[in-house]
C-alpha cells in the first residue's frame, strides 16, 4: 500500500491507498509532538511499500518524520513542496 499523509501545523491526516481504493482514513492532533515515538503509534500493519508527505512544518522537520516512520515501516518518507506564489 501507499501511505499518503498530510501533516498541518497541529494535526494530520492520513490515508492508505490500495488496489481497491482509498482505505483507512483518519486523522488526530499531533501537538509538534513529532518525534520518533509518536510515529511508532501510526494506525497501519499492512505492509507499507511507499509513503508520499505534504506538510506545512518545513523541511527541518522532515528528518524528524521520515526517521520515525523508517522506524516503524522501513520505508524512507517521500516529501512533496508546493512552491509559495502570491498574489
Amino acid at each position: 500500500m501507499t501511505l499518503l499523509v498530510d501533516i498541518g501545523n497541529t494535526r494530520m491526516k492520513w490515508a492508505a491507498l490500495t488496489a481497491d481504493g482509498f482505505e483507512k482514513l483518519g486523522n488526530c492532533a499531533h501537538g509538534g509532538a513529532l518525534d520518533p515515538v509518536f510515529w511508532g503509534k501510526f494506525p497501519y500493519t499492512d505492509p507499507v511499500e511507499r509513503i508520499v508527505i505534504g506538510s506545512v512544518l518545513g523541511m527541518e522537520n522532515e528528518d524528524l518524520i521520515a526517521r520515525g516512520l523508517v522506524m516503524q515501516t522501513g520505508v524512507t518518507a517521500e516529501f512533496v513542496h508546493s512552491l509559495a506564489q502570491g498574489h
